[in-house]
């Protein structure tokens, strides 16, 4: 169900993440598992254990494709430098841009609203971040 929900096109990426973690809580999360298994409750013992391993084989299943969209070398290659790791992001602008505003004199940052270049630099922050490789 969860996948249906995260495939909408109306969903947006944050979101997208949060129905994911949730997801994975509630998948992997036991909460006996504080309960060891003795060795004469032979049943007990062999359900945890296949319990277990369909836990950790749906854990590798949700990591696999996560895993798989960071494994490329262009990837490795952008993320060796900081500059790289910034341009990625679509963050190489921020600190110009907030020197240029004197955000360093405000007292309350909640009370300024963004700038149209603010605002550019906003979108094409979350544009990058859409498109970078993802948990979802």
């Amino acid at each position: 169900m969860i996948n249906e929900i995260t495939n909408s096109p109306v969903v947006e990426e944050k979101q997208k993440v949060n129905y994911h973690a949730v997801l994975f809580i509630i998948m992997y999360v036991d909460p006996s598992e504080n309960e060891t298994p003795t060795l004469t409750d032979t049943g007990r013992h062999r359900s945890a254990t296949v319990e277990q391993q369909l836990r950790a084989s749906r854990f590798e299943s949700f990591l696999g494709p996560i895993k798989q969209s960071w494994d490329n070398s262009e990837l490795r290659h952008t993320l060796s430098t900081f500059k790289g790791f910034t341009l990625l992001l679509g963050i190489e602008r921020v600190q110009q841009y907030l020197i240029n505003r004197k955000v360093h004199k405000l007292e309350d940052w909640s009370l300024v609203t963004l700038d149209d270049e603010g605002r550019a630099l906003q979108s094409e922050m979350n544009a990058k971040f859409l498109a970078s490789p993802s948990i979802s």
